[in-house]
């Protein structure tokens, strides 16, 4: 599937299974910014998801000189990440119990 690519707007987590999808099938991802394609096509948010689709295909038509394959991060760098949001959560759990017990 060499010939294809998937542009898409990143949306943090919700891309997660559309990403893991085009890993395995070793489809390529060009993942833009929204403020990108705002910039660039004036899409204004409150329209809905197929007017939106429609204007990042034109995005990635007209601006197919500018395309950066995603690549995924390795397995210990999502594992320090999540390592480190669990610290994190248990620092403020922390900080919780001895505010309250002021």
């Amino acid at each position: 599937m060499g010939s294809v690519l998937v542009c898409m707007e990143f949306t943090g987590i919700y891309n997660r299974p559309m990403l893991q999808f085009c890993t395995l099938k070793k489809i390529a991802v060009w993942m833009i910014m929204p403020i990108e394609i705002i910039r660039s096509m004036g899409i204004q948010r409150g329209k809905n998801d197929k007017i939106d689709s429609k204007k990042i295909a034109m995005y990635a038509i007209l601006h197919h000189d500018k395309i950066k394959v995603w690549q995924p991060v390795s397995k210990n760098i999502v594992l320090l990440k999540g390592s480190s949001r669990i610290t994190s959560e248990i620092d403020q759990g922390q900080q919780n119990i001895i505010a309250t017990d002021k």
